[in-house]
């Protein structure tokens, strides 16, 4: 049994700040700079040498299939490399030319096979034909010339070719011959897709929710729901900063039951999670901002639908979610694959299997999130400020005992059936932005894949392109990653485990208890597994 914490929510928060995120960040870039320093590779570590999006105008640009492995192709290429190329790439091609020392941003090593094999064809001929002429490359002092007026076509390709060869690879440029693509039978990080972002390193803009008649309700009518969620955003933040700074099972633990203590020390304000977190934020402030519009959009539907001000609460409804969108940050409504597509990556299910406790803790603020909405449909603001107590103590029992035999997260449709069918695109949102959670604390669980915080960066950008509304659409760049027509598949229902209950299940008093072992799904005729 968890005790009530005897200190003021807002001390506790003060210390964790000033003893927690701010020692930790300190040695969090010293840790990697000394990983750098330690582990060197052929590959430069600047910033310039995260692989860029590809422009549209030279997306469409694919290599002619012979030129792998052409003799006269290869030998044209290297005639090419050895006029142009080797002063700084050096004649075998390590990044270790004569005028590479003096360049601002090192020459890439071709014989990095992990590099050369994150480079689609497209990415590389854009490269060769436009230099350092482009961002982010120009940004960070890039010296490549652009042989896009000094190279036929023909001449580019053979000069990648040749390069290719350099990495010790003989055949096509794709994954028959690259087995990273493959990612050992998972899928392998998404290319980038015409999304593209600043420059790492940056401390986030502050955002605040829209006006309206709604605005501050939950604050002021329902309090005890305003302190649980101000609890849930400070566990999100410090989690994301505890596995930054350690791997270790017994402080990662001590963090979980820190975030714990601190919601039931029932916070009155909602902590600033730049400071809680500032690592994190300055890493991916992309990430950041993403996770700040949602939130914004969540808390301010709160306030609608807990609003007795609004009569039309359809209407306004439409109007914060047409707010939402126009948003660059925004998460698409078009619902996406979570069992397979999203979660088929070399880093999925590692916080889930590594750190089960805080796993399923988070998921249960995301049952509770969902859970809140059809007690709100319920009725007026009276009505809710009766239920809301039962369904709160409810979330407590999985705070006290986190629900380890979940194996995958609640979904909107199942804690929260009526707002799903009436809010479709909320309800997707919402889920999107916790599957999101899932595959970024699934990176920083795996520092054997993304030992740098470079490494880190890359790959989490990599993955937030997928979730953003603007790469959805007419012209989608991320189809592959939609549901498929029969709705959410992929998983039997051994592999999902129990799953949660419906609030309306809740309050009748049908659900199991949630401090409580839950009960084991049985197996259908014909499953075995």
């Amino acid at each position: 049994m968890i005790r009530r914490p005897r200190v003021r929510a807002g001390l506790l928060l003060l210390l964790t700040i000033a003893f927690g995120a701010g020692a930790f960040t300190a040695r969090t870039f010293a840790d990697d700079k000394d990983h750098k320093s330690e582990h060197k590779h052929d590959r430069g570590t600047g910033p310039g040498h995260i692989h860029a999006p590809v422009p549209p105008d030279y997306a469409a640009q694919v290599a002619p299939a012979h030129i792998w492995t052409d003799r006269a192709v290869l030998a044209r290429g290297e005639a090419i490399h050895d006029t142009k190329c080797a002063v700084c790439h050096g004649r075998q091609g390590g990044g270790d030319g004569p005028a590479a020392a003096g360049l601002i941003m090192k020459p890439v090593s071709f014989r990095d096979t992990a590099m050369v094999a994150e480079m689609t064809p497209a990415y590389w001929f854009w490269r060769v034909s436009e230099g350092g002429a482009v961002e982010p490359y120009k940004s960070n002092g890039s010296a490549m010339p652009a042989y896009k007026t000094d190279l036929s076509v023909e001449d580019r390709w053979a000069v990648i070719a040749f390069q290719h060869s350099l990495s010790g690879h003989v055949g096509a440029h794709g994954p028959s011959e690259h087995p990273e693509m493959q990612m050992h039978g998972t899928r392998p990080h998404p290319e980038f897709r015409g999304v593209s972002f600043g420059g790492p390193w940056v401390t986030r803009d502050h955002r605040w929710q829209p006006r309206g008649p709604w605005k501050y309700t939950v604050m002021r009518e329902l309090p005890q729901l305003y302190r649980e969620f101000n609890g849930i955003d400070f566990g999100h933040a410090h989690l994301a900063e505890t596995l930054l700074k350690t791997q270790d099972e017994r402080r990662v633990e001590r963090a979980r039951v820190d975030v714990v203590d601190f919601i039931f020390s029932s916070p009155p304000v909602p902590p600033d999670e730049e400071q809680v977190a500032p690592t994190f934020n300055r890493l991916t402030w992309e990430v950041a901002k993403t996770f700040d519009w949602a939130h914004i959009f969540h808390r301010s539907l709160y306030d609608l639908f807990a609003s007795d001000n609004v009569m039309d609460k359809e209407a306004a409804y439409r109007k914060l979610l047409a707010d939402y969108l126009e948003k660059p940050e925004a998460i698409t409504p078009h619902r996406l694959d979570h069992h397979v597509a999203l979660w088929s990556f070399a880093e999925s299910k590692s916080f889930r299997d590594r750190f089960g406790k805080f796993n399923t803790q988070i998921w249960a603020y995301h049952w509770l999130q969902a859970a809140i909405y059809d007690v709100q449909l319920l009725g007026d603001l009276k009505r809710q400020q009766e239920l809301m107590p039962k369904v709160i103590a409810f979330y407590h029992g999985y705070l006290r005992r986190p629900p380890v035999e979940w194996q995958f997260m609640p979904m909107m449709p199942e804690a929260a059936p009526n707002f799903a069918r009436r809010f479709p695109e909320a309800a997707t949102i919402f889920d999107n932005l916790h599957m999101l959670h899932d595959n970024f604390d699934d990176i920083l669980a795996r520092p054997d894949l993304f030992p740098t915080l470079d490494a880190k960066r890359t790959a989490i950008l990599k993955i937030l392109p997928i979730y953003l509304h603007r790469a959805h659409g007419a012209s989608d760049r991320y189809a592959d990653f939609h549901e498929g027509p029969g709705g959410h598949g992929g998983m039997s229902m051994m592999e999902m485990g129990p799953r949660p209950p419906s609030v309306h299940e809740v309050l009748a008093g049908t659900a199991p208890a949630s401090d409580q072992p839950q009960p084991q799904p049985k197996a259908p005729h014909g499953d075995h597994k």
